[in-house]
């Protein structure tokens, strides 16, 4: 359980940028205003988890499909990093060991690589953000100050050089703008979101940061409509951006009205190592430290931590409620969902098995979980998975 409480930490913290502490918040004026909202929010409530159950598989889910990834010499995958279908083909990135993105058709056949690292103009050196888009599969690389988007198939659509340093996350906005979510404060740097051009001028800012401490950059995302979604750790509002306005389109309701405020008030005058220790207190959970969406055809699903526990959150699109399962509790050292949720495909949740299914769950929490596979040469195959030796397997999740 140990290794899923660091893999939760490392995951949220990897956004993250040490800046210097400075406790003189320096207040700003976006150009880029949040459109006020004359009527109340539309909330889903999230706090409210008086009926959470521990049973997601058994009462959420209807189907499972596990895909074993080819053993192809040229696809060596040490760790999943993000898993998303594209085109009826499955992206699985490898951003630690590898390094490397692949692409495997959908029994799990190796395809091609995206890609590849080095120093040329068309190669990365650091695999720091992969988002697909509705122009192709952009990567960020951070060592480089580098964008670059390509096809499915592999082939180069564009790049971009930037010449300054560089927002933890980046969006392009348009063929000549783009779109960036800042870590934390930064005196030179107040804000959550920046736009640029593509000659490195600042265009415009939007949601000036509110304290002084470092933070995991916001979530930049694209919802099912196209639109430009952002959300960040210590704010209960999903916006969505437009070109004009910063609009707020709904509050998740994880957080009690004076939570976020108290805590950033407690921490205000702790340095940024004793801060994340307070944020990442496992005995005692004081806040949501990591939440994020994913959006399916029928639901949204919210992977979220609050210590002592991580929670999955189901929000059903038609009936507008939720229905809140616990993933893992630390206190008992019980994980009931031992897998990182990493996108949606209509309503197929998209995930990985790997070492952390072997090395954190018991015989008796393993066979729980495969009572739920229908085929038992499925089951089988997971039961003789050979971790040392083998890619890790794809795990689909279809929502009821």
């Amino acid at each position: 359980m140990k290794g899923i409480l660091i893999l939760s930490i490392v995951f949220i913290l990897c956004s993250c940028n040490e800046h210097p502490k400075s406790h003189n918040l320096i207040k700003t004026r976006p150009t880029i205003e949040v459109e006020h909202t004359k009527h109340q929010l539309p909330c889903w409530k999230l706090k409210d988890r008086s009926k959470s159950s521990t049973d997601f598989f058994e009462n959420q889910v209807d189907s499972i499909v596990l895909i074993p990834l080819e053993n192809h010499k040229d696809a060596i995958i040490g760790s999943v990093s993000h898993v998303e279908i594209v085109e009826n083909k499955l992206l699985v990135v490898d951003a630690n060991k590898a390094q490397q993105i692949f692409v495997f058709d959908m029994q799990g056949n190796f395809l091609h690589t995206i890609g590849g690292k080095g120093e040329g103009p068309d190669e990365y050196t650091s695999i720091n953000q992969v988002v697909v888009s509705p122009e192709g599969i952009c990567i960020l690389d951070w060592f480089r100050w580098k964008f670059l988007c390509f096809d499915i198939d592999g082939k180069l659509r564009y790049k971009h050089q930037f010449k300054n340093n560089i927002p933890e996350l980046i969006f392009r906005w348009d063929e000549h703008q783009y779109i960036g979510s800042h870590a934390g404060y930064n005196p030179q740097n107040p804000y959550h979101l920046t736009w640029r051009n593509d000659k490195d001028s600042l265009l415009n800012t939007g949601l000036p940061i509110m304290n002084t401490q470092s933070a995991p950059a916001g979530k930049l995302q694209y919802a099912h409509d196209g639109s430009i979604l952002f959300y960040h750790t210590l704010c209960d509002t999903v916006y969505q951006i437009t070109d004009k306005q910063i609009i707020p389109k709904w509050r998740l309701g994880l957080y009690e009205p004076d939570e976020v405020s108290a805590f950033l008030a407690k921490t205000k005058e702790m340095s940024n190592k004793e801060y994340h220790q307070q944020l990442f207190d496992f005995k005692k959970g004081t806040i949501v430290n990591h939440f994020t969406l994913h959006e399916g055809k029928s639901h949204w699903v919210i992977d979220y931590q609050q210590p002592p526990y991580a929670y999955i959150a189901v929000f059903d699109k038609e009936s507008g409620k939720a229905k809140h399962y616990v993933k893992t509790d630390f206190n008992k050292m019980e994980c009931y969902v031992p897998f990182v949720f990493n996108s949606m495909s209509e309503d197929w949740i998209c995930s990985s098995l790997d070492q952390m299914f072997y090395t954190q769950l018991n015989e008796s929490m393993q066979e729980r979980f495969l009572r739920n596979i229908k085929s038992e040469e499925q089951r089988e195959m997971v039961r003789k998975f050979d971790i040392e030796n083998k890619n890790p397997i794809i795990c689909l999740f279809h929502l009821k």
